[in-house]
């Protein structure tokens, strides 16, 4: 019974985590040391930004500001094999990412592949911004493991639709239960090789007792 319940524990955990997507909502960093965590892990795009209280309150580039977000946000639903994550340039304390990058207009969108920075995408007009675009810009350079993550993902998917329909076959229906007996059984029964599991017939539960012969 101890394996039985450890089994469903297993394959619910793995539903979660293989079924959910792989990266969830996009991270806005307000640490250095958070961005320079994030950017090592695996493949990452990071969308710099710019936005104080005169964006906020000049109407026209606030519209611009939300458009942008949007496309970044609408373009992480779909790509799940990238983490996405936004710096807003604007606080102190991160302008020297900007230094660092030379960022020198906004938006500006950076890939980094285990904090490596592989490629910036600059000089777009806010309009321009499109989720085509920067999808296109994603898959320019990171086409080869993005694939190979989705054949990972793929395979980790059957593995467990697998272990459920093994699952299902010997616990899911009361007949594979292995306290629920067939007809011709009175309770368990053990043999000397430990004990016998009893064919899927449907019958009755007496509790413990002996085999009729």
């Amino acid at each position: 019974m101890k394996k039985l319940i450890k089994l469903a524990k297993i394959l619910l955990a793995s539903s979660i985590l293989f079924m959910a997507p792989a990266n969830g909502s996009v991270k806005s960093i307000k640490k250095i040391s958070t961005f320079y965590k994030k950017i090592n892990k695996d493949l990452v795009i990071a969308h710099f930004y710019f936005k104080d209280k005169k964006v906020k309150k000049n109407k026209e580039l606030y519209n611009k500001y939300k458009h942008v977000n949007a496309v970044f946000k609408a373009t992480e639903s779909i790509e799940d094999e990238v983490h996405f994550i936004k710096i807003n340039i604007e606080r102190s304390h991160l302008k020297n990412l900007a230094k660092s990058y030379d960022i020198t207009r906004t938006p500006t969108f950076i890939l980094f592949r285990f904090g490596k920075k592989i490629a910036t995408l600059s000089g777009l007009a806010h309009e321009q911004v499109t989720v085509d675009r920067l999808k296109k810009f994603i898959w320019d350079y990171f086409e080869d493991e993005i694939i190979e993550k989705i054949k990972k993902r793929a395979a980790r998917e059957e593995e467990l639709a697998r272990q459920r329909r093994f699952y299902y076959y010997y616990y899911g229906h009361p007949y594979n239960h292995p306290f629920y007996y067939p007809p011709g059984y009175w309770g368990p029964h053990y043999y000397p090789y430990g004990w016998h599991r009893p064919y899927r017939h449907g019958g009755v539960h007496f509790g413990v007792g002996f085999r009729i012969h």
